[in-house]
């Protein structure tokens, strides 16, 4: 087991903003999930410090406003929000009712903008294309799409992959602080504490120790799921060895995931609740999860809302955007295999998330015994990758070398789709070429393919 560094060293940049020069007005969009917006709290409240009498906005979505409850009152943050979706094409009406938006945040006179978000939507940039003659700060990446040039634009370069705190800490030193960002911190507000007693009390809970598992959370990245076969088995080891029994809980859009796993569970003897989720109820997810032993599951929202509450975390990790959103708390364990093909953006090659399936039952329920018998303490990484077969690590490399061919090749085929578009009608032999290139590229993709499937 390795302890993970939260900071690791990068080239500060030196065009920094002073710290005198305050603003009268920061806008902070965040149109991504709340594990994101969790995480950007950090950031927030050291730039709170650095600029106390500066009123600060943060512009979030819709169906993630009620995350506001959550965050301390000290930060006096003034909240906006938008309706339209972030990931999806936007219709011709949602694009046109965000610009109407935007034309009224002008009302606001920003002097500064800070966009915390690398890979950004299609609201982020409209946003930052809007509002370009006021002062912005972005990040930038070799391998994250560019922004247009705007003078009045600063671009902070970060490593892509190193994880969302240090970008953070990166941007802080770009506003001429040397203040280090501390582990988000999240409240409770009194009457959700009092609907979370209620639930444990119906549920004959309690005030009797227990944990909490979240085995979705997963909505918009559906390969990110540990099998739920696994999660059984530790909340049976979790049972037997230390007589704490487990509430699953998910979103109620997400209850096949919970009734499966909590029939498996039963199949064993052993005692499970649960609790579904409505939307308007963070606030009680919150309250249940602070009062919980612990928190295991996949890497998700919640994961990051029991690491900013002082839960223990044991979180289940693929490889889609690791190491960026390990949690931060001060006691957890972050299980995962470590595979050739890390980074894919869960644009997997296999389809069905080797990565996750290749961290085995018993490794979880190592990191659990740890967390709950007192034993751990710290912030730590468990790579289960060195119990995997040699061979299929083999075929795991191939298949990565494979896809940057097949990309190679798909690459050509456009450009010279594009030649044969421009030049009009080719001779047979410049359209035997383009064919072949078009062959080449399906068989690369079928030889990986045929080889993962044997």
């Amino acid at each position: 087991m390795k302890t993970w560094n939260r900071f690791q060293p990068n080239k500060m940049p030196t065009n920094s903003i002073a710290a005198k020069d305050q603003p009268r007005s920061i806008l902070l969009p965040r149109f991504d999930t709340f594990g994101d917006i969790i995480l950007f709290a950090g950031f927030i409240t050291e730039l709170r410090q650095l600029f106390p009498a500066t009123e600060i906005y943060l512009l979030v979505r819709s169906s993630y406003l009620e995350i506001s409850h959550l965050f301390p009152n000290t930060l006096n943050l003034k909240w906006l929000h938008v309706d339209e979706p972030a990931y999806i094409e936007p219709t011709k009406k949602q694009k046109q009712k965000f610009f109407e938006f935007l034309r009224q945040l002008k009302n606001y006179s920003f002097d500064l903008i800070i966009a915390g978000a690398l890979n950004r939507t299609w609201l982020d940039n409209s946003l930052l294309s809007h509002f370009e003659a006021t002062r912005q700060i972005v990040f930038g990446a070799p391998n994250v799409k560019p922004l247009s040039f705007s003078s009045c634009r600063d671009v902070v370069v970060v490593d892509e992959f190193c994880h969302e705190t240090f970008k953070y800490q990166v941007l802080l030193k770009h506003l001429d602080s040397d203040r280090e960002i501390h582990p988000p911190k999240l409240n409770i507000r009194p009457t959700d504490a009092l609907a979370g007693s209620t639930i444990l009390a119906d549920l004959g809970l309690g005030e009797k120790p227990f944990a909490v598992c979240m085995p979705a959370g997963t909505f918009n990245q559906k390969n990110k799921v540990w099998p739920l076969a696994n999660y059984a088995l530790v909340i049976e080891e979790i049972f037997k060895k230390w007589q704490v029994p487990t509430v699953v809980t998910a979103h109620d859009n997400e209850t096949i995931a919970v009734t499966t796993l909590c029939t498996l569970v039963a199949q064993r003897g052993i005692p499970v609740y649960h609790w579904l989720g409505r939307d308007g109820e963070l606030g009680i997810l919150a309250a249940l999860v602070a009062r919980s032993a612990i928190y295991f599951g996949n890497d998700s929202g919640p994961m990051h809302l029991a690491s900013a509450l002082g839960v223990p975390v044991v979180a289940v990790f693929g490889g889609g955007t690791y190491p960026r959103f390990l949690p931060t708390g001060t006691r957890s364990i972050s299980v995962t295999a470590e595979l050739p093909c890390f980074g894919c953006y869960w644009n997997c090659l296999f389809g069905t998330a080797p990565c996750m399936r290749f961290v085995p039952a018993t490794e979880v329920m190592q990191a659990v015994n740890a967390v709950l018998s007192g034993s751990h303490i710290g912030n730590e990484v468990l790579n289960t990758a060195p119990s995997i077969l040699p061979d299929i690590i083999e075929i795991i490399k191939c298949a990565c070398n494979e896809r940057t061919n097949a990309e190679f090749a798909s690459k050509e085929v456009r450009k010279l789709k594009e030649i044969v578009k421009e030049r009009g009608p080719a001779t047979f032999r410049f359209k035997q070429k383009l064919s072949d290139f078009s062959k080449d590229s399906k068989q690369i993709i079928a030889r990986w393919v045929s080889k993962w499937l044997r």
